[in-house]
């Protein structure tokens, strides 16, 4: 995707469809729904254009226009349409966004007006993820997370055995020294430092025991974000970085080491799996995460569909938000985004296609339920998200772990002070 292009207007509908098919019986005019898009990846548009032609096919009382905005300015573009009361009907929203977007009174509550099909169909942990307070704001069709990806030649080449379960950190350990052995410069592990490196870390403090923030009455975040366990953790990966373990690609890079076949292990974000396996095919494996004391841990996040505040026509939007939950257009989406389907009809017979995540479904589909996670449901992650990806990269570059986290913490506790009680 090119972000130095101006916005992407994909106008899908009036002039593929007669004058007289726009309209009802009637006589009345179609229902016109606005539709904003993040740009995603270039099969992720294709598949949404193709769904939204796919509906205004389907029938003629509703129209969607479609409009594909670029990553870099999405959220941006929200909130200057939010303070002018000009928001679509319909929005994505990400994960990061929803707690703050839905605490901004941006987004309408979707539980009474989700079909009890669609609701009973949906994972209860995407449900979950895309909720505020208790209530539904966006309907998830697709889940990405961060797993790990191991090639099995390298692993065998070092002795490496393939495991039943995940690697305890004690033994991930073991295992990066002993791949290093049989690396030419020993950075065997690739872990990307960029704006997902939130997400990408969570797990492994869940999975130690810690977290980013208490959210009970008020929300805290001085000794919880700065805790002993959080401590620990992000000096274990800090200790690989400082033993010449970790391979971090920039943030221009496009091929990481491990795609370059440089790196025989990569923690990523779920969607570099489609590259991945067309390098390595047969040679490629997903695994679980580290264990780092509480048991393998995965957090959930991506992209919903949203009902705005500004809407007029809330039973339209719907209508056409059902059709996008449909198990086919989850299934395309999907495959497309290389993603976890939302839809639990789809992940009991997953079969997927050539270019979708067939191998991490089967993985899923193995671990307990109780390994999901969401991220932190608080209007003031995105600030917190922020700050923190920013203290990592310090910390990789060598700052004091303790000192740095205990000033994150008082910093973020001033700062979303504003947030408390949400």
């Amino acid at each position: 995707m090119n972000h130095r292009l101006p916005i992407i207007l994909v106008l899908l509908l009036l002039g593929a469809c007669g004058h007289d098919e726009a309209r009802v019986a009637n006589g009345d005019r179609a229902i016109t729904l606005a539709v904003w898009l993040h740009a995603g990846n270039k099969q992720e548009q294709q598949t949404l254009q193709a769904q939204v032609v796919a509906f205004n096919a389907r029938q003629y009382r509703i129209r969607v226009n479609a409009v594909i905005l670029p990553d870099s300015d999405y959220n941006a573009r929200i909130q200057d349409a939010a303070d002018r009361h000009q928001l679509p009907d319909i929005i994505e929203v990400n994960s990061a966004q929803l707690a703050r977007y839905a605490w901004q009174s941006y987004l309408r509550p979707l539980d009474k007006l989700l079909t009890d099909e669609s609701h009973e169909n949906l994972l209860p942990q995407a449900l979950a993820a895309n909720s505020y307070e208790g209530r539904l704001y966006a309907l998830p069709t697709h889940l990405q997370m961060p797993l790990l990806y191991a090639r099995r030649d390298l692993l065998a080449t070092s002795g490496i055995k393939m495991p039943a379960t995940a690697w305890s950190i004690d033994q991930f350990q073991r295992i990066l020294q002993q791949l290093a052995k049989h690396d030419n410069d020993g950075r065997v592990l690739v872990m990307a430092m960029g704006p997902g490196t939130t997400e990408l870390l969570l797990p492994a403090l869940r999975s130690a025991g810690g977290r980013l923030l208490e959210q009970q009455q008020e929300l805290h975040l001085r000794g919880v974000l700065d805790s002993g366990k959080n401590i620990q953790t992000l000096s274990i990966l800090a200790a690989w970085q400082q033993h010449g373990f970790l391979s971090i690609p920039s943030s221009t890079s496009t091929q990481d080491a491990f795609y370059n076949g440089n790196a025989a292990l990569s923690w990523a974000s779920m969607d570099m799996g489609r590259q991945y396996r067309q390098r390595w095919h047969e040679q490629l494996i997903a695994l679980p995460l580290p264990d780092f004391g509480n048991g393998s841990r995965l957090s959930l996040s991506g992209w919903g569909w949203a009902l705005t505040r500004d809407s007029r026509h809330a039973q339209a939007a719907m209508h056409f938000l059902e059709f996008i939950l449909e198990d086919a257009q989850i299934n395309a989406i999907s495959n497309a985004a290389y993603s976890v389907p939302t839809s639990q009809r789809l992940l009991q017979n997953w079969q997927g296609s050539d270019e979708g995540p067939r191998e991490e479904i089967k993985l899923l589909q193995q671990l307990p339920r109780n390994v999901f996670n969401r991220i932190p449901a608080t209007p003031a992650y995105p600030l917190i998200q922020r700050a923190f990806t920013r203290t990592v990269k310090g910390i990789f570059a060598g700052q004091d772990v303790p000192g740095t986290l205990h000033q994150l913490a008082q910093d973020l506790e001033r700062k979303t002070a504003g947030f408390r009680g949400s």
